[in-house]
């Protein structure tokens, strides 16, 4: 069982994939398995027709395997020929993964829920309009922008990336990037605007008085969805972030019923925001082991 380094050649190996098994989870998708290298080195195997990943967590040191969803009679194949090539812990399952393990394998597995991980999922209708009064406070941001800065949206081209990567490195400073997970999201974000079209990525960018002060990247994963992986603005400008994300979602993703803006990582603060925005559910996300 020969693990290779997922390189950008291999997205057409992916899509042919995830066109028969559409995937709803962030962890899974292509731009993020690609682009977030530099910090998790995943690797992947096509077995008998099936893909699968490995990963060795930068924290514990352990290797975790990620299953794309499939069918449950792929788990009772794949399953228990990692097993047998030693590989024991699965990480970022969905719950149906982990109800169809011990439905195929009872009392084998154990779970436990990693709600840091959890994806937020919205509806595009809502998140494009933000109206009614649970998001009120979110449409007056909006306002206020509008209020304030006359603008224009337009969408990410090979004209205007430099002037997104310039918002990115101003962030970049705000934020410290000195910090390692700052740093990572920082170049995966980079690999993702400069490969934008290989990726199949859609962009949006609001423009100032001549300057672009906020974009966002994101990209359709099934039928019914579209995962926003990066949203960059100018803090200067306040109610930047709420406008291009209601304005990306407007402009580009009105044909999906769910928006996921992906994971928390336990950050208090990005936890408030994202729930502020009344997900539709989470996509909970879940560990399992061998016992």
């Amino acid at each position: 069982m020969e693990f290779k380094k997922i390189e950008l050649t291999d997205k057409p190996v992916f899509d042919k994939y995830y066109k028969k098994y559409p995937q709803h989870s962030e962890y899974l998708s292509f731009t993020t398995l690609f682009t977030w290298q530099a910090y998790v080195k995943f690797m992947y195997v096509v077995l008998d027709g099936h893909i699968v990943i490995k990963f060795e967590n930068y924290k514990n040191k352990k290797v975790y395997i990620l299953i794309p969803e499939t069918d449950s009679s792929v788990l009772k194949e794949l399953i228990p020929r990692l097993d047998r090539e030693g590989y024991k812990s699965f990480s970022n399952l969905t719950k149906k993964q982990t109800e169809d393990i011990e439905m195929l394998f009872p009392g084998q597995y154990t779970f436990s829920h990693k709600r840091d991980s959890d994806n937020y999922i919205y509806l595009s209708e809502k998140m494009a309009s933000l109206s009614g009064k649970k998001l009120h406070s979110k449409k007056n941001f909006v306002n206020r922008f509008k209020k304030e800065n006359e603008y224009s949206y337009e969408k990410i081209t090979g004209a205007n990336i430099p002037e997104c990567l310039e918002v990115l490195n101003a962030w970049c400073e705000k934020k410290e990037c000195s910090g390692e997970s700052v740093s990572a999201e920082s170049c995966a974000c980079t690999l993702a605007i400069k490969n934008m079209e290989a990726l199949s990525l859609k962009g949006g960018a609001i423009r100032v008085n001549g300057k672009i002060v906020a974009f966002t990247l994101g990209e359709r994963v099934a039928d019914d969805m579209a995962v926003i992986h990066f949203e960059k603005a100018d803090y200067n400008y306040k109610g930047a972030f709420q406008t291009i994300f209601m304005e990306f979602v407007k402009n580009e993703w009105m044909d999906v019923t769910f928006i996921n803006r992906e994971e928390d990582t336990g950050d208090e603060g990005l936890r408030k925001a994202k729930l502020s925005y009344c997900p539709e559910y989470l996509l909970e996300m879940y560990d399992g082991s061998k016992i």
